[in-house]
């Protein structure tokens, strides 16, 4: 006849140990339920200091003038593609040169020839931020089908792209107008998705 060995003893004695503990674990994690005519209580969490509120932000009075002198009036204007056309048409007044110097964000030239062109792009870019004021967009395509022309969209990547050029060149120095550079791009996009 065959007597277990230690050995063996020993991992059976383990393993049932282990077991025990596991069914110890499983009945301290199990809860009552709720009786039916109560609602389960709820125990308020106190909050560990990385869980404080944080002071509101308020950006410096002289960004919210220039916000709001950005802002444009519904009731002038209640369609952004106006104004997304308006930019259009002074990026396309704009010299082959010009344009690609402005295709790539790092692109880099004479300082004089730099501040030209940012005076020029200038108008492109306040456009775009009245246009981002504006929530409706109607591009006045209609529903899309294989055959629909999508114009809007080259000439969109290249207001984009000035834009972008604008944030890094032109306003290098200020931060807040190169987000709301930024910002404007985004929601060209959002505006060019939601047709």
């Amino acid at each position: 006849m065959n007597t277990p060995s230690k050995k063996s003893w020993a991992y059976l004695l383990a393993v049932v140990a282990l077991c025990f503990l596991a069914f110890l674990y499983l009945l301290a994690l199990r809860q009552s339920p709720p009786p039916p005519n109560q609602p389960a209580a709820t125990v308020p969490l106190a909050k560990t200091p990385a869980q404080r509120e944080a002071p509101a932000f308020e950006p410096p009075a002289e960004s919210t003038k220039e916000e709001v002198a950005r802002r444009t009036d519904n009731s002038t204007v209640t369609n952004a593609a106006d104004l997304y056309r308006q930019a259009f048409a002074l990026y396309a007044a704009l010299t082959n040169d010009e344009k690609s110097i402005l295709g790539d964000w790092r692109t880099n030239v004479d300082a004089s020839v730099e501040a030209e062109l940012c005076e020029k792009i200038r108008p492109i870019c306040d456009l775009m931020h009245q246009a981002s004021a504006v929530t409706n967009c109607d591009w006045g395509i209609g529903p899309i089908t294989f055959d629909t022309r999508l114009q809007h969209f080259p000439a969109s990547r290249k207001i984009a792209q000035a834009a972008l050029w604008s944030a890094a060149h032109c306003r290098s120095n200020d931060v807040t107008g190169a987000a709301v550079d930024a910002l404007s791009i985004l929601r060209l996009g959002r505006s060019i998705s939601q047709t």
